[in-house]
């Protein structure tokens, strides 16, 4: 396995996203979604939007979408263009500083550390879902609206206690829930992370009884 190293910023990063092999969206603690490309060692593009640190980076199927959370509790949509980034909009309906983030098509999701999480139209600029989480917030996703057959889209929630719940944002109707965390030595007793492709696979990472990081 190759391995190389780089120097980035002077100031710590907190967020990274892949857009492509040799791409890489970063954000970090001095406020900025930076552009890096990783086959010339530098950044292409840096945009400050944000007035605190940038706490989590979502990307679209398509990877021409790109959004930013931050500790300001703003959420901002990027198109991703090939010469940076360009603003599309900026959300501010967030209470608290947001935790995770998500975007697909004209859709963008993310939560906050006060549970909240909400789902909106970029086009309008409007929330179509809104709903509090039993848990704080660890990990959030949309579907892939033009893979599926129905042309349905759902959003996912994960809590850090394990429950995972699922919207149909057509029917605007929750759809899901599950508690994945188990007392088990192969389970999770906390859920920390995500991945799916909403229907055939998931899967989930956090900390087992031991103590251990483990995936299920």
């Amino acid at each position: 396995v190759a391995r190389r190293n780089f120097r980035i910023s002077p100031m710590p990063l907190s967020a990274l996203a892949v857009l492509e092999s040799e791409l890489l969206a970063l954000g970090g603690h001095d406020n900025t979604v930076s552009l890096y490309s990783t086959s010339c060692g530098s950044s292409l593009s840096k945009s400050s939007m944000h007035a605190d640190t940038v706490t989590c980076l979502g990307v679209s199927h398509c990877k021409s979408l790109l959004v930013s959370g931050s500790r300001d509790q703003s959420v901002v949509a990027w198109q991703v263009t090939p010469s940076g980034l360009k603003n599309d909009v900026i959300f501010d309906d967030l209470q608290q500083p947001v935790v995770c983030a998500a975007c697909s098509g004209s859709l963008v999701l993310a939560a906050a550390s006060d549970k909240r999480l909400i789902c909106w139209d970029r086009r309008s600029g409007q929330a179509i879902l809104d709903r509090e989480l039993d848990g704080i917030a660890t990990a959030c996703a949309l579907s892939d609206a033009t893979a599926s057959a129905s042309g349905c889209t759902y959003a996912a929630g994960l809590d850090n206690a394990g429950e995972l719940r699922l919207w149909d944002l057509r029917q605007c109707s929750e759809s899901l829930r599950l508690q994945t965390t188990a007392n088990s030595p192969s389970g999770l007793v906390t859920a920390n992370c995500f991945l799916t492709d909403f229907s055939d696979w998931a899967v989930l990472g956090g900390a087992a009884p031991t103590g251990h990081a483990t995936v299920v």
